[in-house]
Formats: structure tokens, C-alpha cells, sequence
């Protein structure tokens, strides 16, 4: 059993002292198990990175060296790095046989990213346009996505249930997006549609249709 905690060792070691925590593989004696943490950002984290990214792409009258530089240096590609990272260690355990378990703090932002990114990589029907679709479904609305905190579409006295009023807004479906753009980018034959339902996808997360 390989169990992938999507958070830093640090920050699940401090929900511990908070009476939460993480798993004590020692608690298993006859199970072949392997704890993994991946280290993924928290939703505070990928705002910080996003709002760095639009600041320097959107109002940014730096050369192009200097906006490369705070483009890196805003954390966002480091992060997907990580995601991709995590999603193909999923994946070859999988491959190898091993039962997996994948969590976070509440396991609809960063488990989310996990499931769906790993499961893209197992199994090509996810790489058609109706898996695709179905992906999104089963792993982000299903799972609990709360899209529109996470896009911003609330007041500060309508915060989440058990939510301080402290900004909830996180893109992190917008983060999803760009690790498949990634992987589309270096394997584009591998998938059934092209990057355009992906920019389709990042417009209609922030026009409140839906």
C-alpha cells in the first residue's frame, strides 16, 4: 500500500500537534506500506504564485529577461513541477501493482489535482474528449471542488461553512489546466482534443455561467 499525502511533511506534521495529522505506518505492522508526502502547495500558496504571474504578465513594463525572471520566481511552474512529479510516482505504483491511497487536508483542491492528473496518465480514455469530460466530473465536482470559492464568486459574509472570512479564492482547477497543457504540450498525439478546450475551460471558470 502506498499511501501519497499531497501535503509538505512539515505541514502535516504541524496539523498533528493541532490533534489531526498523518498516518503511522508503525501503527500497521503486517502491511507492506510506504508513506509519501509530495509537498504540494496550499491554496495560499498558489494564490500568492497567480496574483505574482498576473501582476508581472498583466501590468509588467520590465524587459523580457526581467519577466521571465518573476514569472519563476512567482513559484507557479515549480509547483505544477511538483504535480507532475507526484502524479508519475502515482502512476508507476500503480503500474507496479501496489494498492494506493491519495489524501490532503479535505481532498477536494490538491487530492483532486492527484487523482485526476495520475488517472490521465493510466488510462487513455481520459485523454479522449468524453473521458475528459468525465474526468472532470467524477474527480473535481464530485469530489467537492468548491469552484466557486475557489474562483472568487463570494462575499466576505458568505464565506464556506466553518470558514473563517479570510480569501478562499485559489485557482486551483486553472493550476490543473496548465500541468495538462504541460503534458499535452510534450505528448500532443496522446490526446483527443487540442489546447483550445483547455483555454475554453480557464474563460468559463471565471464568466459565472456555470
Amino acid at each position: 500500500l502506498c499511501i501519497y499525502d499531497a501535503r509538505p511533511f512539515l505541514n502535516a506534521y504541524a496539523n498533528k500537534l493541532k490533534g489531526a495529522g498523518y498516518e503511522n505506518i508503525n501503527n500497521y505492522p503486517d502491511i507492506d506500506m510506504e508513506l509519501i508526502f509530495c509537498g504540494m502547495s496550499n491554496i495560499h500558496a498558489v494564490r500568492t504564485s497567480f496574483q505574482k504571474i498576473m501582476n508581472n504578465v498583466s501590468y509588467s513594463t520590465n524587459d523580457e529577461t526581467t519577466l521571465f525572471l518573476n514569472i519563476t520566481n512567482s513559484g507557479w511552474y515549480e509547483a505544477i513541477i511538483i504535480l507532475l512529479k507526484s502524479s508519475f510516482q502515482i502512476y508507476n505504483s500503480i503500474r507496479e501493482k501496489s494498492n494506493v491511497l491519495i489524501h490532503c487536508s479535505d481532498g477536494w483542491d490538491r487530492t483532486s489535482q492527484l487523482c485526476s492528473t495520475s488517472q490521465i496518465l493510466l488510462d487513455k480514455y481520459y485523454r479522449t474528449l468524453d473521458g475528459f469530460i468525465c474526468l472532470i466530473e467524477k474527480d473535481w465536482l464530485s469530489f467537492g471542488h468548491q469552484f466557486r470559492y475557489r474562483s472568487g464568486f463570494y462575499s466576505p459574509i458568505d464565506s464556506p461553512p466553518n470558514v473563517s472570512n479570510e480569501n478562499q479564492f485559489s485557482p486551483i482547477f486553472i493550476q490543473w489546466l496548465d500541468s495538462i497543457y504541460q503534458l499535452m504540450s510534450q505528448n500532443y498525439t496522446k490526446f483527443q482534443f487540442n489546447f483550445e478546450l483547455i483555454l475554453f475551460l480557464a474563460e468559463e471558470t471565471f464568466t459565472g455561467k456555470y
